[in-house]
């Protein structure tokens, strides 16, 4: 970054930064009204902002009578901030022709401008290697929501939603790229950074081409388990059904290695014998569950499933609470299926359907034994100290 011009970053969070001294970051400076307002004259730099639009967002949460008056007053101590925190004397806010500026007297390199102007460059450039070289570019300069923790802000929430398309055709351009150069490196770097910066939005299917094709199969295993578990834990998100029988398909690949059958027999295994259920993603228990409903009627066996529920008691909230409160029922989670797995038998299977739900297959058992296997648990609660408390429902294993 360039001397002498004011360097603002608003993806994935706000931080300003003058000749390598940082001014201002980090969550307890971004829901001031002075941070507010200072982010949307340095974001509409060139075309200003009118006066109706600065009072509305100081105004979104305001009680103020004279909201006049509070604009004054918050362009007033904005200017002795910004003084204060060692930027050049200025008066830094100017008002003309009815709108106010950022003053030109201080420069401004903001990433999100950055970003569109690599952007507007890629939509005419004739060129594909340059266009494939700036779509790149364009995408590792993306690094996450634009302003997060002001999306409740109405023009906060639009130019996110604007520039998350901008990424999304910036990343199916440039992975086209990688594909043509037969940089399978460079689209396993790129899938990773997409999938961090742009979470929930599929990203992985681009990691797992990239390691499959470069061969790296125990990875593309691992990273095709954790996904699909991941957006099942995570604030209950589901992949696609497209998402899922993508990665199927680029898991099946490793099928073209001819392996001797003691290495497969091997992979089959469990590396060590852990007490306890057989925790597994929701995906491998799907599977497990439907194999044993069309087995039942022939094997003579019962087996019942479990759905074990969190009940909100009032020392968590639901997922869509605080990120605080999200880390919480987290922890609590985890409890919960660490005592679950610890009180059933080691031919039971058991997965994280959500945060706050758990499914259990009990295997081999009568109705009685689930309300033996249900009362185990909450004692075992009880005996850890853990102040939680369960709902269950409890069905035989069938097809419906």
């Amino acid at each position: 970054m360039e001397d002498n011009k004011l360097i603002v970053r608003t993806f994935g969070g706000f931080s300003m930064e003058w000749n390598g001294n940082m001014l201002t970051g980090g969550a307890r400076s971004a829901d001031t009204q002075l941070i507010r307002l200072l982010q949307l004259l340095l974001h509409y730099k060139e075309q200003g902002v009118d006066r109706a639009q600065l009072m509305a967002v100081l105004d979104e949460d305001s009680s103020a009578d004279d909201v006049h008056h509070l604009l004054r007053s918050v362009l007033y101590n904005l200017r002795k901030k910004l003084k204060e925190r060692g930027l050049p004397e200025s008066r830094y806010i100017e008002f003309r022709n009815d709108r106010y500026f950022w003053t030109d007297d201080i420069p401004v390199l903001e990433d999100a401008r950055h970003f569109e102007e690599v952007c507007r460059e890629i939509a005419h450039e004739l060129d594909a290697e340059k266009k494939g070289e700036l779509s790149l570019e364009a995408c590792f300069l993306y690094r996450g929501d634009f302003l997060p923790q002001q999306t409740r802000l109405a023009w906060v929430s639009e130019e996110e939603r604007r520039y998350s398309q901008m990424f999304k055709e910036c990343a199916e351009n440039a992975a086209e790229f990688l594909r043509e150069k037969n940089d399978y490196a460079g689209l396993e770097k790129l899938g990773k950074h997409a999938a961090k910066v742009s979470p929930y939005n599929e990203w992985e299917v681009l990691t797992m081409e990239a390691l499959i094709t470069l061969g790296k199969y125990r990875d593309a295993q691992s990273l095709y388990e954790k996904t699909v578990d991941r957006y099942h834990k995570e604030m209950g998100v589901r992949p696609s059904a497209d998402m899922i029988s993508r990665l199927d398909l680029f898991s099946t690949r490793r099928g073209y290695r001819k392996a001797e059958p003691a290495d497969i027999l091997k992979s089959l295994s469990e590396t060590e014998i852990e007490i306890g259920g057989f925790y597994c993603s929701y995906y491998v228990f799907q599977g497990i569950y439907r194999m044993i409903c069309r087995s039942m009627d022939r094997c003579g066996r019962y087996a019942y499933l479990m759905i074990c529920t969190i009940v909100n008691n009032g020392t968590i909230e639901d997922s869509s609470s605080t990120s605080a409160d999200e880390v919480e029922l987290l922890k609590i989670s985890e409890n919960v299926k660490n005592v679950i797995c610890n009180s059933i038998r080691r031919s039971d299977i058991i997965c994280r359907y959500s945060m706050e739900q758990y499914l259990v297959i009990l295997m081999n058992r009568e109705i009685e034994g689930c309300y033996v296997v249900r009362d185990r648990i909450n004692r075992n609660f009880k005996s850890k100290g853990y102040n939680i408390t369960m709902e269950y429902d409890i069905s035989p294993v069938r097809e419906i």
